[in-house]
């Protein structure tokens, strides 16, 4: 076959061979330029947060050979890139919508696949920011009911906590207090409208303020029982030799004076020493249920000494006649020593709260004592107790302030059970009781009051 013959030339079976040879290789290099050979995944991206670092893989999928993902027409979000292996990967800078197309190439530079996204940056939520100054906060407060217990926080907002806050003008409600953390807690005694000012401080240093008023909500109820002994004695009972009660000064106007002088009564029936004012009725305020407070001021003079580690009581809710026969003891306020029984000078004296009750078979006893050698000489004390009466300890409640201040708050059978089921009762006295010690020591009292409420003996 001659250089210029053509496969027309052919014997016809040769002829169309060619035909059909030259038309299937033309139609599989058609399919390989218009077919792609990848698909890009995911379908969809996620979306970003502005300074949120951001990473997804687009992988390319299919039988080809190895491929490399650009964007071919758009743009990807500032701040991100897409590698040649299809990481999307970043920090981004802006916040916006960004459309973008991103096209695998085969290694020969022909298209092996593309798919379109659309990715959504959203801006950084805002941060909570911290003022230049310290603030105090909340800017107001909301009423607390008188008699009721009232909880609040105040906070200090700054630039470099933790602050210390306190109370630096006016003054709190009585019966509230703010610790140096911010917790106002309390049971206000005091109704009306209540201002003062609470500062901050850092390291010491004054850092913020901001004036509050509290509004206390609510009626003083009547107490029960009021004495100031500005009339002497004549509303109590006495119970020792008539020297040992008189009048001193209170702490405010006079007071009454109790010398403590040899008692046959008592536990320790003729070596004890023992005067009282007591009050002639059964409580109906100490009955089973009821709640009741108390409150008198109290002074040991200079030469008040405590004998032994127990029996140096001043106050007294004494128990009623049917309970006494069981030996039981009584809730009692008194001063504790390091000594035990013996006639020798105490030592390390301090308050003590002792509670009694239960059944009268099988008694519970518990003792609340304050730090060795607290007690102060001298100076009075303002003492408020308070009890829910109930021989259940489910029920029964004691409490006991000390200058204002909540010592003791216990859940306790305040009241014996005796056998045939009934509840006692207490009688409320003011006693100077100790065993025997070679000298006379008096304790003054002033201010008593007996009410329904903590307001009612404020």
């Amino acid at each position: 076959m001659g250089r210029g013959s053509s496969w027309r030339s052919l014997p016809l079976p040769w002829a169309v061979l060619a035909l059909v040879l030259v038309l299937a290789l033309t139609g599989l290099a058609s399919a390989a330029a218009t077919s792609p050979q990848r698909t890009i995944r995911p379908a969809t991206l996620p979306s970003g947060v502005v300074g949120v670092t951001y990473a997804e893989r687009l992988p390319a999928v299919g039988r080809a050979r190895p491929t490399t993902l650009r964007v071919t027409r758009g743009h990807v979000p500032s701040g991100l890139v897409l590698t040649g292996a299809g990481l999307l990967r970043g920090r981004p800078s802006a916040r916006g919508i960004w459309r973008f197309t991103v096209t695998a190439f085969a290694p020969g530079g022909s298209t092996a696949g593309a798919r379109g996204y659309r990715l959504t940056i959203a801006a950084a939520p805002p941060k909570a920011l911290r003022p230049a100054r310290p603030v105090i906060g909340p800017q107001s407060l909301p009423a607390a009911q008188l008699d009721e217990q009232y909880t609040g926080q105040l906070t200090v907002r700054g630039p470099s906590p933790p602050y210390a806050l306190r109370v630096t003008n006016g003054a709190l409600p009585i019966g509230l207090a703010v610790s140096t953390t911010g917790r106002l807690s309390g049971m206000p005694s005091e109704p009306g409208k209540h201002t003062f000012t609470v500062s901050a401080f850092k390291r010491g240093k004054y850092v913020a303020f901001r004036d509050y008023t509290l509004a206390v909500e609510g009626e003083v109820p009547a107490p029960y029982f009021t004495d100031d002994f500005e009339n002497g004695l004549g509303q109590w009972n006495k119970e020792g030799a008539p020297s040992a009660f008189g009048l001193a000064g209170g702490s405010s106007g006079q007071g009454a004076s109790i010398t403590a002088g040899p008692s046959t009564t008592g536990p320790s029936s003729g070596v004890s020493e023992l005067a009282s004012l007591w009050l002639d009725w059964p409580a109906a305020h100490a009955s089973s249920g009821k709640s009741t407070w108390y409150a008198a001021r109290v002074m040991f003079p200079a030469a008040y000494d405590a004998t032994t580690g127990q029996w140096n009581w001043f106050i007294e809710w004494h128990v009623d006649d049917a309970t006494s026969g069981y030996v039981a003891t009584s809730p009692s306020l008194g001063v504790y020593t390091d000594y035990p029984v013996g006639p020798n000078r105490g030592r390390n004296p301090r308050l003590a709260f002792r509670l009694n009750g239960g059944p009268v078979s099988d008694p519970r006893t518990h003792v609340f004592t304050m730090p060795s050698n607290s007690l102060v000489r001298g100076r009075w004390y303002d003492l408020v107790v308070h009890f829910v009466w109930s021989p259940s300890a489910e029920v029964g409640r004691a409490e006991l302030w000390i200058d204002g201040r909540r010592r003791v708050s216990t859940s306790f059978p305040t009241l014996y059970t005796l056998p045939n089921g009934s509840a006692s009762f207490g009688y409320f006295g003011l006693y100077n009781y100790r065993l025997k010690a070679p000298w006379d020591s008096s304790i003054h009292f002033d201010r008593v009051r007996i009410g329904p409420t903590l307001s009612s003996v404020r």
